[in-house]
């Protein structure tokens, strides 16, 4: 099935349908987004190995995600009051635990997401030496290398290469969804979802951008100290992540499944 080609004006309507679905579901995009952002914190703190496993983790996790969002209501809102705390944990911490767990519960979908996981991990792993060898670390890291030594070539590399890492997101959400939903094979997914990237590569970009624009905020942050960094990553972190998976979500429906008459009628 050939993904359907939208024009760059696209990129506003994925973000607003993001929103829409954000105001509805707060409770699960918001909790799935902090829960997310503390394990990759966490493991971030795991010598080598953490970033490793955060990658071979993410698909798994966001096929929880995605076949919950399919299949359940949404949970009832709770207000941020003191004296709840109790129920505000339960929603925004301990339901989201069980959402990313849920794929273990079906069987003939694990083996695939776990295949797409190996491959995710081998794009990673070319990224990061591409990084390494042209910026000397990470795109986060890389900035503050540029920062310190001024570089030309490293400050315009930094955000290319990120811009990178943000397309190929994309593009693995959009395989796991096919995995999960369509029945694809793990390259066959990973290969529709690239090709749908190209074929519509403008509109992401402009949507990629407006992401990247949080993430170089939170990448100042810690150029600046460590201290202002993890404040900007837990709070403008879990809102933009939050506006993200839904978005990319509405993004994936209207270029392989076209069920959004508004963005369909963009064609």
């Amino acid at each position: 099935m050939t993904a359907a080609k939208l024009p760059a004006r696209a990129a506003r309507e994925w973000i607003t349908c993001g929103l829409e679905r954000l105001r509805s579901e707060r409770e699960r995009w918001g909790g799935a987004a902090l829960v997310y952002l503390l394990l990759a914190m966490a493991l971030h703190r795991v010598p080598f190995l953490g970033d490793l496993l955060l990658i071979l983790l993410t698909p798994p996790l966001l096929a929880g995600l995605l076949l919950t969002a399919q299949h359940d209501n949404v949970p009832p809102p709770v207000p941020f009051e003191r004296t709840r705390w109790r129920e505000l944990a339960r929603v925004h911490l301990l339901a989201p635990l069980r959402v990313y767990l849920r794929l273990f519960r079906s069987e003939e979908r694990v083996l695939p997401v776990l295949m797409l996981s190996v491959l995710a991990l081998g794009g990673y792993v070319a990224l990061q030496i591409i990084g390494y060898v042209f910026i000397g670390g990470t795109p986060v890291g890389g900035v503050g290398a540029v920062a310190v030594a001024g570089g030309r070539a490293a400050a315009l590399l930094v955000p290319l290469l990120a811009l990178v890492y943000g397309l190929l997101a994309i593009a693995l959400y959009h395989s796991v969804a096919l995995t999960v939903f369509d029945g694809r094979t793990p390259p066959a997914a990973l290969a529709d979802s690239l090709r749908a990237c190209a074929r519509n590569w403008l509109p992401l970009v402009l949507f990629a951008l407006v992401f990247l624009a949080a993430w170089a905020v939170v990448a100042g942050g810690f150029v600046v100290s460590r201290w202002l960094g993890y404040p900007l990553l837990l709070a403008l972190g879990t809102a933009v992540l939050a506006l993200f998976l839904p978005a990319v979500h509405c993004c994936f429906e209207s270029l392989h499944h076209d069920t959004r008459a508004d963005i369909a009628d963009l064609v």
